[in-house]
């Protein structure tokens, strides 16, 4: 029940629960209904966003004796104890809806129809006492139906859970208003893991994980931690961070967004008590520099977990050091486990770290990925089937059992949101719940399609199809991606879809140019900048599968694959150069999801062999060096001295190959090409 992505109870009624009769039988009762009926269902009896504000002294004392049950679709519910004093009783429902419109006041709300005056939309609670729900009482009665209705009711329930949405976006929808329409206006509501984060987290303990899919919220979640201490805690510094500068930027640009749509107050003093920057280069460079440590590159060392244990060395010597009241770490799946040491030498109270589930399982870069605090294990952006489509893709489960890209077992794979059957032996059915991302209804669509590229007519008939089925489509709504692993063959692909694009009289931006999303234009971009976007159509463009080596490229490659699979919250269209065969393999497959959102998949007994092979992959690209590298390269090409010696000349002086990002990557493709045009010639 703690865990229950669908069940969520305040927290000073969880703690209070088993001293308290009326609201034990209250969270029984509504907890059967969520598993006969599988929905989501809020169990509290203060406005979230105002917590830490008491009610009148009366009503504080008679608290104990109210509940309200929330379940999108049905009429709010406002229980009682049949000894409360009614007088008090009526004083609560005055306060408590007082409370709901100063929130829905302050964000447009009660300024339109959307949802008005209180007079508009109290009629919607209905109160009783606990005492009826032992006898005929069922929850049936108090669905709702008219399609408005429901959409208020749903409205009411972000006030109160603090899952705010924007007024001017979701408002004036109608009932026949298309898919696409009705995704772009869709109605968040932060499901029940979402809100313990946000407002019952562990008071003990000072480092806080946090780990979910792709789409899951994570990092918004961060920014409304960040807010809150930003308001509450008026002297307290901060710090935000992640494992490189594209990302960082996008965050620093997210949270004056963010605290301009929430009103935040003296939202544009917030970089004096915030700090925003990449790890290496940012954060821990900031860290050497308050604290006399010395900095060290890339060159000097490049594995970052030595780095930072070289750090908390170094201030473990020192009587006095710089610190932080709170700390944020995002994407953390990018980052060594002693930066999170380092983070929590240097937080004064709380750090929280952030990852992506699939992406610290592709790599096996923790240990134990379900001891978390909080698993955010729904994706809210991304179909269903085309989430474990994408996966099962990424993870090679669409091909033999000796080319597993890495292997999960059923602990991991339930971490991941999915249901685990065991069918004898090693074979497992894996299953995801249907979801309804959408506000009003699931959209049970075929999310994804998977096509051979032989031309340039494939991608035209498929943007030309789009267009025709919906009308109000803006450009900025389709993103192509491009993901080839050789550089110059990505660049020279999309300067041709780019004439193309010119060609069909459509506007476009390439995102690695101008690192900029534009309504009126198509997403052009490769895989540097995928991550964190999000769009209705995406159309990715991709390279062949390597089935016969397994490399750290190749792994990289599939990890690319399955982020831009997953990129679509209405479809995904994967168009590739693999072979018929192949293509007919994976299509066969993919009828299971389409139809059953179910995948029959094989965990081999020697799952953790898998895991350390893939480990050492991994490991033998990050721990040699810089120079290692290239001559293992020299080596394959079999270079002599004299074009050894040119080739570091011409590499080790090219700016683009010393920076920090590009030696972390290293690309052998890039390197191989820059030799055959320049030294090989």
């Amino acid at each position: 029940m703690l865990n229950d992505n669908l069940f969520y109870i305040q927290k000073d009624i969880e703690n209070n629960k088993n001293n308290n009769t009326f609201y034990n039988k209250i969270i029984e009762y509504f907890y059967h209904i969520r598993q006969e009926k599988n929905i989501p269902i809020y169990i509290l009896n203060k406005v979230l966003s105002k917590i830490n504000e008491e009610y009148s002294e009366e009503i504080e004392n008679e608290l104990d004796k109210i509940c309200v049950v929330l379940i999108p679709d049905y009429n709010p519910l406002i229980l009682k104890n049949d000894n409360i004093d009614q007088s008090i009783f009526e004083d609560f429902k005055e306060e408590f809806f007082a409370s709901i419109y100063s929130v829905a006041d302050k964000f447009n709300f009660s300024k339109n129809d959307c949802l008005g005056k209180i007079t508009k939309w109290k009629k919607f609670f209905k109160e009783m006492f606990y005492e009826d729900l032992e006898s005929d009482f069922s929850i049936e009665n108090f669905k709702i139906y008219d399609f408005k209705e429901k959409r208020k009711i749903k409205i009411l329930i972000s006030l109160i859970i603090d899952s705010q949405n924007e007024a001017e976006r979701i408002c004036n929808l109608d009932e026949n208003s298309s898919i696409l329409e009705k995704v772009k206006k869709r109605i968040r509501l932060f499901d029940a893991e979402q809100t313990r984060f946000l407002y019952n987290e562990p008071e003990n303990k000072k480092m806080i994980t946090i780990q979910g899919l792709s789409g899951s919220g994570k990092t918004e979640l961060l920014l409304h931690k960040i807010k809150r201490y930003f308001e509450n805690e008026q002297d307290s510094k901060m710090v935000l961070t992640c494992h490189n500068k594209i990302l960082a930027k996008k965050l620093e640009n997210r949270i004056d967004e963010f605290f301009d749509f929430m009103g935040v107050r003296n939202k544009n003093k917030w970089k004096e008590r915030i700090y925003v920057g990449n790890a290496w280069g940012g954060f821990y460079k900031k860290i050497c520099e308050e604290n006399d440590i010395k900095f060290l590159t890339f060159r000097d060392e490049n594995n970052f977990d030595k780095v930072c244990r070289y750090a908390i060395n170094e201030l473990e010597n020192k009587k006095n050091y710089k610190t932080y009241d709170y700390i944020f770490v995002d994407e953390s799946q990018d980052l060594p486990e002693n930066f999170f040491r380092l983070c929590e030498k240097l937080a004064n109270k709380k750090v929280y770290v952030v990852g992506d589930i699939f992406q610290d399982i592709f790599g096996n870069k923790i240990k134990k990925i379900t001891d978390v605090d909080f698993t955010l294990k729904e994706s809210y952006r991304t179909h269903p089937k085309t989430l474990m489509f994408s996966q099962a893709i990424g993870l090679g489960l669409m091909e033999d059992e000796n080319k597993l890209v890495d292997c999960l077992n059923a602990d991991e794979w339930e971490s991941c949101g999915y249901q685990v059957y065991h069918l004898g032996s090693n074979k497992y059915r894996l299953k995801r719940e249907r979801l309804a991302i959408f506000s009003d209804e699931e959209v049970d669509n075929d999310s994804f399609e998977i096509s051979k590229i032989t031309n340039w007519d494939l991608l035209k008939d498929t943007i030309e199809t789009i267009q025709n089925n919906y009308s109000e489509l803006r450009l900025g709504d389709i993103a192509i991606v491009v993901l080839f692993k050789n550089n110059t063959k990505t660049y020279k692909f999309i300067s041709d879809l780019e004439d193309i694009l010119s060609d069909m009289g459509l506007d476009y931006i390439v995102a690695y140019e101008t690192r900029e999303h534009k309504e009126d234009k198509i997403f052009v971009t490769n895989q540097n900048n995928v991550k964190g976007l999000e769009f209705p159509f995406v159309i990715c463009i991709s390279d062949k599968i390597n089935f016969q080596e397994l490399t750290t490229t190749e792994i990289k490659f599939r990890n690319s694959l399955y982020m831009t699979l997953s990129r679509s919250f209405l479809k995904t269209y994967w168009f590739t150069i693999e072979d018929e065969n192949y293509l007919s393999q994976i299509k066969n497959k993919s009828k299971s999801i389409i139809d059953n959102l179910e995948l029959e998949i094989s965990i081999p007994e020697n799952c953790d062999d898998i895991k350390t092979r893939i480990l050492r992959i991994i490991e033998s690209n990050d721990a040699i060096s810089f120079r290692e590298f290239l001559n293992k390269i020299y080596d394959e090409l079999k270079l002599d001295s004299n074009q050894r010696k040119l080739a570091n000349e011409l590499i080790l002086k090219t700016p683009k190959f010393n920076s920090d990002e590009f030696q972390k990557i290293r690309d052998k493709n890039e390197i191989i090409e820059f030799i055959n045009n320049y030294i090989l010639t």
